[in-house]
């Protein structure tokens, strides 16, 4: 049974381990993102990341219907552990680096700079470092990887 004080249900998506299995973390609402020790599951830290862009319901298509008015914004936030264990969130066009049990910002990038007419079609995952963070413009053949706390791209 899970220690009930401690433990509040609502996260709102999948939550994410750290690669150490010491903690997880959960988006609790738009942009604020809970992390918890595994072990006790008391709250460590909680992190405010900056607003997600209000997003345009999606028409309803092939891959299924529209979203309900209210979880439209869902598609513009998201949190992962990088590699070098701190937490990225990514929220519209703007990543944030995070150290996890102080949530104390490391860093912060727009990738605005790197669209094609300024349209979201981006993909943003881990990168190949700790401070990194791999850039995929849909459509563009190049992979960017951005050091967000130098803002370098290679």
């Amino acid at each position: 049974m899970l220690p009930q004080p401690y433990w509040k249900p609502g996260f709102d998506g999948p939550v994410k381990f750290s690669r150490d299995g010491t903690l997880l973390a959960g988006r609790e609402a738009k942009n604020v993102v809970s992390v918890r020790d595994v072990a006790a599951l008391r709250e460590v830290t909680s992190i405010r990341a900056a607003e997600p862009p209000s997003l345009l319901m999606p028409e309803p298509s092939i891959l299924g219907p529209a979203l309900p008015p209210g979880d439209a914004w869902k598609w513009g936030f998201a949190h992962f552990f990088d590699t070098g264990g701190k937490i990225l969130t990514i929220s519209g066009k703007v990543v944030q680096r995070w150290e996890p049990r102080t949530g104390q910002e490391l860093g912060k990038f727009s990738v605005g700079p790197l669209l094609p007419d300024g349209k979201p079609d981006v993909m943003i995952a881990p990168g190949p470092g700790p401070n990194e963070v791999a850039i995929i413009v849909l459509g563009n053949p190049v992979v960017r990887i951005v050091d967000i706390t130098t803002g370098k791209i290679t």
